[in-house]
């Protein structure tokens, strides 16, 4: 279950904070205020992705580093499978760099869900879907076991963060794999934001659509 709850604290991680800076400010009239200010809509666009980044990013840490302190401090048998004292820094290495690529890509499809809603109320309703959406790989990857895992599994999204955390768990440190996640993930990152930044350039969009 470790895969599955690292995953779903990033995801209500920066929940709050997406559907309020696109669709909250739409629904309160305050987007237009904003966008009459001397800023770029691209850098207030950036500003705002990051913020929910961080916002998921910092949930995803913190599930790792609860983890790590509680399996190093209140287990025995767990404490000796997992052997964390020999890899610890390359099993939180990892653990960050696929909790950070895939921060970054969930808060960028918040972004685009919300610019598209109109209220706070029907950005959860497109947002949440995203929840499930990730527990799918979850559940894929339960009877394959991690030394059998090929490259398609680290290069496709969502299920390459969670076929890189099992593999993390259960003591297999590939520096490819890791590689491939982050790679492949920048790669859907950078479309996924660009779709995001098209629509934020369009006031139908940021402003609401009546």
């Amino acid at each position: 279950l470790v895969q599955m709850i690292i995953l779903i604290s990033v995801l209500v991680g920066g929940l709050p904070a997406a559907t309020d800076m696109f669709a909250g400010e739409k629904e309160r009239n305050t987007m237009e205020a904003l966008l009459m200010t001397p800023v770029k809509r691209i850098h207030i666009l950036v500003g705002k992705w990051l913020t929910i980044s961080t916002l998921n990013i910092m949930s995803g840490i913190f599930s790792v580093l609860s983890l790590v302190i509680v399996i190093q401090f209140f287990t025995t048998h767990l404490k000796e499978a997992l052997d964390l004292s020999n890899h610890l820094t390359y099993f939180v290495g990892g653990l960050s760099a696929g909790i950070i690529v895939f921060s970054l890509l969930i808060a960028a499809l918040q972004m685009v869900l919300s610019i598209i809603a109109r209220t706070v109320k029907e950005a959860q309703s497109y947002i949440t879907p995203i929840t499930f959406l990730a527990m799918i790989p979850y559940f894929l990857l339960v009877d394959i076991s991690p030394y059998e895992m090929t490259t398609t599994y680290f290069i496709i999204p969502f299920m390459n963060v969670t076929a890189l955390i099992k593999q993390l768990v259960y003591g297999v440190y590939e520096m490819t794999n890791i590689l491939l996640v982050v790679g492949s993930s920048a790669v859907f990152i950078a479309i996924i934001f660009a779709i995001g930044a098209f629509m934020f350039s369009k006031s139908k969009w940021v402003l609401g659509r009546s």
